[in-house]
């Protein structure tokens, strides 16, 4: 995939600015936060103002030159791990991920919607149960 050609080559450098992949990630905050409130359509309505501006080019300053240093690292590093993920070739275990990660985020959605805390904590305490595995097989710890 070429990423320097036509539209998606420009939101792809659209996207790896710093200051519009966190207008993004907080974007995704305020649809969370919507969902959560059921009754907040306006809340609902910045999130997507904000996730459609986030694919426009604001010319800002570096973070850098703001004192905001941990923030760029943290993007860069997101969006580092997002082109190495999107360049892997799709075998099965990447497959497995994205569908995992589609499912989650539906299940996430509907808790959300449905304002159930305890399914909400129980698929948090999942993802943490399935994390500290993962560490403990590449560690070398036979559960």
């Amino acid at each position: 995939m070429d990423w320097n050609a036509g539209m998606p080559g420009r939101l792809w450098r659209r996207h790896i600015n710093p200051w519009n992949w966190w207008s993004q990630v907080f974007g995704l905050i305020l649809l969370a936060l919507g969902l959560w409130l059921r009754n907040a359509g306006l809340l609902v309505l910045a999130a997507l103002v904000l996730l459609a501006s986030s694919l426009l080019d604001f010319q800002l300053p570096p973070m850098r030159g703001l004192g905001l240093n941990a923030l760029e690292n943290l993007a860069a590093r997101a969006i580092r791990w997002e082109h190495a993920w999107l360049l892997r070739p799709w075998d099965r275990k990447k497959t497995l991920w994205a569908c995992g990660a589609a499912a989650a985020a539906l299940l996430t959605g509907v808790m959300l919607w449905t304002q159930d805390l305890a399914l909400l904590l129980a698929g948090v305490g999942l993802v943490c149960l399935v994390r500290v595995a993962l560490e403990n097989k590449r560690n070398g710890i036979d559960p």
